[in-house]
């Protein structure tokens, strides 16, 4: 218990030694309207002219804090239905605002962007985000602490047009897209940001310091929403699709016929139901063909719209790997194993079946989130045929398998949060079970630049792969100074050699110890020819968990510097003094392959 009283001693004392003011938040009023805006992008309703404007935006990049070169003037309006804004972005030569049209949540395009966020609990942390272009392109993520969603896409309207001397930009956003207390009095975090492309200008209305890495935690206060309910959020989705297959080979093609229904409800203001059945992934994005010659499975991006969205809250402690749910079965190669003289394969699905997937997740007014997933798949079967009698007969090559997941998560301020989650993965048929069991936590003081952040997970698995059962645990911590223009941190991470949390997680390798120091500066403001410099220092010693081998040691340094004519400069250098043991390259156990010992090091201009 001592080692774990010295910390809170440590991080008290740090809390009480940066008790620093708070930076005094803008607040913006929104104006209750009875007339009907027709969302156009001309503002010629009568209702703009009564409102609020904000403005007096501030740079944010290339150099933080500074007058904008370019005017913004921001205004508000909501009636029962939806929250309205309008933005007026001057411009003295309009014909030089970049418009280029691209697809629909693509935020890198050459273009001009109008963009907000809004936090309806004020929380500091979760928000939304959503941006227009100058070509009315919508984008729409969902963020929260070093993470962000941005396969959600919501259902709201956006109009722009151009006049002489500016570009226009209105918006209808409706609260049946926002999860919203049921309070009389709204207050939400709100931000407003413009990007001005052809000079590389991001300003914000409130100020977003680069010091602190939580962009939601510095929004300003929309104020003035009162006496509006919370709407019904229902949605239905059913399909039906047919599929005609001819494999060479084969003399007749083969049919299939599907239908099923997804189903997305607002239990309360706070938490939404998303529930599928049947569904059909047929016409989803297939993955990247992937020549794998490492010792690891290869982690894929997940593409189904059901495991994209809302689904931040699971994520948070890295147990959840979506592409675990619906998986190739683990028999799919064993099948010709299996045969006997005389038989073909006729049928081998190469994805088990899903048969249903419920999520409830949310977060109430105390930020308090609560999660729940379950998913079901059903057996999966390679059917065999024998070529002289044409019988056929069935091999099991995925059980039916349930998924679980429970996941609570407390936010505070200044970003710190406490989550808890257990995954549990069970196969009825043959009585396999996986289960793991972790916390993540992050502890910041009052000024959000001192910190503690950590968490553990023990995994436990039975009846699965020829194991009896197994227990492993890991463990992760790092404690530093970990927001400002000096930052400077260790970072411990423990895997044990049994440490296993694949059946619902991806997990490339265990049986670590990684000891990482970091000592970081950034330079914000411009100073002498620069508009801004970065630098990083990294001391890295790895060793194995079993026995304490070693396996790595190194040293690396890499910067960033670009200047006022916007010319950037950088590079790294990496030192590993004596070599690499790899442990897993061999794939014989207790056997490494030794990487000899070097000096890399790189440069670029831009």
């Amino acid at each position: 218990m001592k080692p774990i009283r010295y910390l809170l001693l440590l991080l008290l004392t740090m809390m009480a030694v940066n008790k620093l003011t708070a930076q005094k938040k803008k607040h913006a009023n929104a104006t209750r309207i009875t007339e009907n805006i027709e969302i156009d992008g001309l503002l010629n309703e009568a209702a703009w002219s009564t409102c609020d404007i904000a403005t007096d935006f501030v740079t944010h990049e290339p150099a933080f804090g500074l007058a904008t070169n370019f005017k913004t003037e921001v205004r508000l309006a909501y009636d029962d239905r939806a929250i309205y804004i309008a933005a007026i972005l001057h411009d003295q030569s309009p014909d030089s605002i970049l418009r280029q049209f691209t697809q629909r949540d693509e935020e890198h395009g050459n273009t001009d962007i109008f963009a907000f966020d809004v936090n309806p609990y004020n929380d500091g942390q979760n928000s939304y985000a959503f941006w227009v272009t100058a070509a009315n392109v919508q984008v729409d993520v969902k963020m929260s602490i070093n993470d962000e969603d941005s396969g959600w896409d919501a259902v709201w309207e956006s109009e722009v047009s151009f006049n002489d001397s500016a570009w226009i930009v209105e918006v209808k956003l409706p609260y049946s897209v926002l999860r919203i207390p049921k309070v009389k009095e709204q207050e939400w975090g709100i931000n407003f940001w413009r990007h001005v492309r052809r000079i590389r200008e991001w300003s914000s209305w409130n100020p977003v310091t680069k010091e602190i890495d939580n962009i939601a935690g510095q929004q300003g206060i929309l104020d003035g929403i009162y006496n509006i309910d919370p709407p019904l959020r229902l949605a239905l989705y059913p399909y039906v699709s047919g599929y005609v297959q001819l494999n060479e080979g084969l003399k007749e093609p083969s049919y299939s016929l599907n239908g099923g229904l997804d189903l997305k409800y607002g239990i309360d203001e706070s938490y939404t139901l998303d529930m599928t059945l049947i569904p059909d992934f047929g016409q989803t994005k297939s993955d990247e063909e992937v020549l794998n010659l490492s010792p690891f499975e290869v982690q894929y991006d997940e593409n189904r719209s059901f495991f994209t969205e809302g689904t931040e809250l699971f994520n948070r402690a890295g147990l959840f790997y979506s592409r675990r749910i619906g998986r190739q079965p683990g028999d799919y190669y064993k099948v010709g194993e299996l045969m006997n003289d005389g038989e073909q394969i006729k049928e081998n699905p190469d994805a088990a079946k899903l048969l249903n997937a419920t999520k409830v997740s949310g977060r109430n007014a105390n930020n308090l989130g609560l999660g729940f997933f379950n998913a079901v798949s059903d057996n999966t079967y390679a059917i065999i045929e024998d070529t002289l009698s044409g019988d056929t007969r069935k091999i099991l090559t995925e059980p039916l398998t349930n998924y679980n997941i429970l996941v609570a998560d407390q936010a505070f301020r200044n970003g710190s949060f406490v989550n808890i989650i257990n995954t549990n993965v069970y196969k009825p048929e043959t009585g396999g079970i996986a289960n793991v069991t972790g916390a993540v936590f992050r502890l910041m003081d009052r000024a959000n630049k001192f910190g503690i952040k950590g968490g553990g997970a023990l995994s436990y698995r039975d009846g699965l792969d020829s194991i009896n059962s197994d227990f492993g645990e890991k463990m992760s911590f790092e404690i530093g100074k970990l927001n400002g223009k000096w930052t400077y941190f260790y970072i411990v991470n423990a895997l044990s050699d049994r440490y296993n949390p694949n059946d619902m997680g991806y997990l490339s390798h265990n049986n670590l110890i990684a000891h990482d120091v970091y000592l970081n500066f950034k330079k914000f403001e411009p100073f002498w020819r620069l508009i801004k410099f970065n630098s990083h220092l990294h001391l890295g010693y790895d060793q194995q968990f079993s026995d304490g081998a070693f396996t790595k040691l190194s040293l690396s340094y890499n910067y960033h510097m670009t200047f006022k004519n916007y010319l950037s400069f950088g590079g790294d250098i990496g030192y590993v003094p004596h070599g690499v043991h790899d442990y897993y390259e061999p794939r014989i156990e207790g056997r490494y392959y030794r990487a000899p010992g070097d000096v890399a090091w790189n440069t670029w201009i831009s």
